[in-house]
Order: structure tokens, then C-alpha cells, then sequence
């Protein structure tokens, strides 16, 4: 099981060249159950001992398997499982490396990502999990500096808020944000439309608040516009938002089979430039 971990260095190419075919093929090895798989940490195994038991590169080995279970596979419920495999194995790293006076910030970066990705796979499959995953992100287990950690907890926050408005569970969204408004960041970004989408949305399905969800929407029209307007060959962008009864905003930041928002009869009302909630 371990050392055919190093098939996956070509996993992320695979997908960024468009083969997520072949790298779907790749995934079809045996692997240990994930959550079964124990990583020393903190227990004082020394740096050379370490790497005789694990490959190092794991920790990207499991992120890129936990991308193509949710995105290739549809299974949100295995890919959750390979992103925790995934945080694991890096922060076992990271104390061994720690414990020589050095880091690994490409590990560390995966480390952050493995964690946001968790949380999206766990929106799918498990949303009350998922709430409680980001509070242990709260926790700053992989001991990140303030500035690091409050970044992180903003974008995944962000993330999983976007992704339980798409599902429509209002009730776990709320409790993302809690009394907070999910601030628009200025300039926008595609992440950042996507979360003002989101915040719009909800404001309009489970707040009742019409009017403010209307300028919401509107500014992320504008975005979306901008976007298209300088980089009219994005195909990605187009797809997202010139077609919203499309089922873009699945693909957005869903995968999901659900009903997409976009076709609510309160998003349509929004549109047509209703003041009134249907």
C-alpha cells in the first residue's frame, strides 16, 4: 500500500492536463482504509525513521486521492476520509521536521488545503460533521501564526459557508457565520463571487431580507461581468455565470445532483428586478 503511493506524484498533472481519466484509473490500487492509518507524531521518532516507514511525498499522495474521489468519483463520503489521512500524515511530518529545527511549507500548504477540502467533502456527505471539522480548524492544530491562522479560518469559513447555502442547509450555514456577515472582499475574486452569491442567497431563502440580498446580488452580477469582460476567453468564468439556468453554479462549488439555486423562484424575482420575496 505505501510505496504504491508514489504512482500519485503524477495524480495533480493528471488533472491539471484534463486526464483525470487515467488518474482515476491510478485510484483504482488498494489502498488501507484511510481513517484506520496511524502516523507517529510527537512520540520520538527521529526524522530517519520516519522516512523509512512512509514515503514522504503522502500527504499530497492522499490529498490528490481525496480530489478524485470527490470530483471524479462523486464520493464525498471516501474523500473526506483521504483529506483527514492527508492532514494527518503532514502534521506527523511536520512534528518530525519540527523536532530537527526545520519546516516543510510546501507540506504545511497542504496541509491548510487538505483541511478546507475536508470540509467540502463533509458538506456533501455529513453536514453536521462538517461544522464540527471546522471547529477543530478553530483549534489551530497545525500550530499556525496568527496572521496564517486568521487567513485560513477566513477561506474556510468562506468555503464552507458557499458550500452549504448551494446544498440549502441554511440552518448549518448559519451556525458557519453565526451572527457575523460574510464580508465582501473588494476586489472580487472568483472565490469572493461565489461567496457573495452564496451570502446573497441566503440572505434572500432564510433571512427574508429582499432588499439587501438584491444589492448583494447585484454587486456580484458586476463582478461576474468584469471577469467576462477582461478575460473573455475564460471558459470557466463564462460557464459560471453567463448561463445561470445552467447548472454552473453546480459545478461552481458544488458537484452536487441537487436542484441548483439558480432556478429558485426567489432568485428569479431578484433577477427580473423584484423587490418583493415570491
Amino acid at each position: 500500500m505505501i510505496w504504491s503511493g508514489i504512482c500519485w506524484c503524477t495524480v495533480g498533472f493528471s488533472i491539471g492536463n484534463e486526464r483525470l481519466g487515467a488518474a482515476v484509473e491510478v485510484s483504482r490500487i488498494q489502498w488501507a482504509d484511510d481513517d484506520a492509518v496511524a502516523f507517529p507524531a510527537a512520540d520520538g521518532t527521529t526524522f530517519k525513521e520516519f522516512g523509512q516507514r512512509w514515503p514522504f511525498n503522502l500527504c499530497g499522495v492522499w490529498y490528490f486521492l481525496g480530489l478524485i474521489r470527490l470530483l471524479g468519483q462523486g464520493r464525498p463520503e471516501l474523500a473526506a476520509q483521504a483529506f483527514g489521512a492527508a492532514l494527518r500524515f503532514g502534521l506527523a511530518l511536520r512534528c518530525v521536521l519540527n523536532a530537527i529545527g526545520t519546516e516543510d511549507l510546501e507540506t504545511a500548504h497542504l496541509c491548510r488545503e487538505a483541511e478546507v477540502a475536508r470540509l467540502s467533502a463533509l458538506a456533501r456527505h455529513d453536514p453536521p460533521q462538517a461544522l464540527v471539522a471546522f471547529e477543530q480548524i478553530l483549534g489551530n492544530p497545525g500550530g499556525l501564526d496568527p496572521v496564517t491562522l486568521e487567513a485560513h479560518l477566513q477561506r474556510a469559513r468562506s468555503r464552507l459557508f458557499v458550500d452549504l447555502v448551494n446544498l440549502e442547509c441554511y440552518a448549518a450555514a448559519k451556525e458557519v457565520i453565526g451572527s457575523q456577515q460574510l464580508p465582501i472582499v473588494e476586489p472580487m475574486t472568483l472565490d469572493g463571487t461565489s461567496a457573495a452569491f452564496a451570502w446573497g442567497l441566503y440572505l434572500l431563502n432564510n433571512e427574508g431580507e429582499t432588499a439587501t440580498a438584491s444589492a448583494v446580488l447585484a454587486r456580484a452580477r458586476q463582478a461576474a461581468a468584469a471577469m467576462l469582460s477582461s478575460h473573455p476567453d475564460d471558459h470557466e468564468t463564462t460557464r459560471l455565470f453567463a448561463k445561470p439556468k445552467s447548472r454552473g453554479w453546480q459545478h461552481w462549488r458544488g458537484m452536487t445532483r441537487r436542484k441548483p439555486l439558480w432556478r429558485s423562484n426567489n432568485f428569479r424575482a431578484i433577477q427580473a428586478g423584484s423587490t418583493r420575496r415570491p
